[in-house]
């Protein structure tokens, strides 16, 4: 009999958790569609054209969205293609990289990172931005405020901001570039880091220290070959196969945006 009230419990501590995540799932889904849907149904997709001695023309940043729209297509599949259809468009990453010009321009004096780079990756991380990475913040979120219901499936942290970074990743390189001892494995640090993300300035100035992080780690620095900055940028992902494609699609972008920088 005591044995098959433990197995009641277990069970429906395993339910709860279940409905309490799958609440989550659909609370998360349907505040993001609703934050973005004027953003993504109704923004007019039509490109700017400019008129030079007569003729029509495309504007820079037309043909900086045509190159990142092919990339985008080679590289994307059907499960991206689902999550990421509520949120944001290639026009509205752009818009959104082009709309931080001044920020990234700092960071990338900075830190030494070339500007086309930083761009490369915040469209990335922007442009396959899915359903599921406003639940796992939410579920941060609420870890951190100690919500009750979230006491049995703690998550201390998560890719966030506009550059989707981890606490834990800014943490470390803010202790390479400024020597501080900052603690990744503490709650309390890790809370302070991941809130600092949630700026989009901040989240912009760690992304270009992250990337020069790496390029310290892999020992290599401006000018780097086509090579270097598709593995650097590939780390900012991780180190799997997935994250190889991750840095061979942001090159693309890298060098689409290079070109659009010396023009503008």
């Amino acid at each position: 009999m005591r044995c098959e009230k433990s197995r009641r419990k277990q069970y429906n501590e395993k339910a709860q958790t279940r409905i309490v995540c799958g609440l989550i799932l659909v609370l998360g889904i349907v505040s993001f569609m609703q934050n973005h849907y004027d953003a993504y149904w109704k923004k007019s997709q039509t490109m700017t054209v400019i008129t030079v001695n007569g003729c029509e023309s495309q504007t820079p940043e037309a043909q900086l969205q045509i190159k990142l729209e092919k990339a985008v297509e080679d590289y994307m599949n059907l499960g991206q293609m689902i999550k990421t259809a509520p949120c944001y468009s290639t026009e509205d990453a752009l818009d959104c990289v082009l709309q931080y010009d001044a920020e990234i321009t700092a960071a990338a004096q900075r830190y030494g990172v070339e500007k086309a780079m930083i761009q490369a990756v915040l469209f990335q991380e922007l442009r396959f931005y899915g359903i599921e990475d406003p639940v796992a913040d939410a579920w941060v979120a609420m870890t951190y405020a100690e919500a009750s219901l979230f006491r049995m499936i703690r998550k201390q942290d998560s890719s966030t901001g506009i550059a989707q970074i981890y606490a834990k990743t800014a943490i470390e390189a803010h202790n390479w570039k400024y020597g501080t001892e900052y603690d990744p494995s503490d709650i309390a640090t890790l809370e302070q880091f991941w809130m600092g993300l949630q700026d989009d300035t901040c989240c912009i100035d760690t992304e270009a220290m992250v990337l020069a992080k790496i390029m310290d780690d892999r020992q290599v620095s401006i000018p780097l070959t086509e090579d270097e900055t598709g593995q650097v940028m590939a780390r900012y992902n991780g180190t799997n196969d997935w994250a190889q494609k991750y840095g061979a699609v942001t090159a693309r972008y890298y060098a689409a945006f290079q070109e659009y920088d010396e023009i503008d």
